[in-house]
């Protein structure tokens, strides 16, 4: 075997099948100007790498924004938690908080508020249950969200919702 090289074998790196499908690469990509989102564009469908396909999917100019950082800072979190926690949590703990959020408030700044801290209770609670009946933490933190949401709704009532902080004079009902 030549120095610095790895075979296949030794469980440096996972080895695809000969017959795989290759894995798509998605890119978005937000330049300056439109000739340099041609040139990284270029390059990237230049790139052969095996058992991979670049594709940019969307690309903009413009000057990067916060919405874009937001963005980009968002499905950073979503990739490395479906990577550490799975599915079920990553999902649960994406949606359920600013949903129940929105059932208890209309205003931005309560909901950002209080979808903290029903993401901190979601993890508190479901660690606690996790741990008093020796079950899944994911799961259980799915379900303390799950449990948490319902109480939102039922206090919502029918057709109206007890929501917090409304507008003085407000003719919502």
């Amino acid at each position: 075997m030549h120095a610095g090289k790895h075979s296949p074998d030794s469980g440096k790196y996972p080895v695809q099948p000969p017959d795989a499908a290759p894995k798509k690469l998605e890119l978005v990509l937000k330049c300056d100007s439109n000739g340099v989102i041609d040139a990284v564009v270029s390059a990237i469908t230049r790139i052969d790498v095996e058992h991979v396909q670049f594709s940019v999917i969307h690309s903009g100019v413009g000057p990067i924004a916060k919405s874009d950082l937001l963005m980009a800072m968002t499905a950073l979190t979503v990739v490395a938690a479906f990577d550490v926690v799975g599915v079920v949590l990553a999902v649960g703990m994406l949606v359920i908080p600013p949903a129940t959020a929105a059932l208890l408030t209309d205003r931005l700044a309560w909901m950002l508020g209080l979808s903290i801290l029903v993401g901190v209770a979601m993890a508190l609670g479901g660690y606690g249950m996790a741990a008093a009946m020796d079950l899944s933490i994911a799961g259980s933190m799915a379900t303390a969200g799950g449990a948490l949401f319902a109480l939102a709704f039922l206090a919502a009532g029918e057709g109206s919702s007890p929501r917090l902080a409304r507008p003085c004079g407000s003719a919502w009902s």
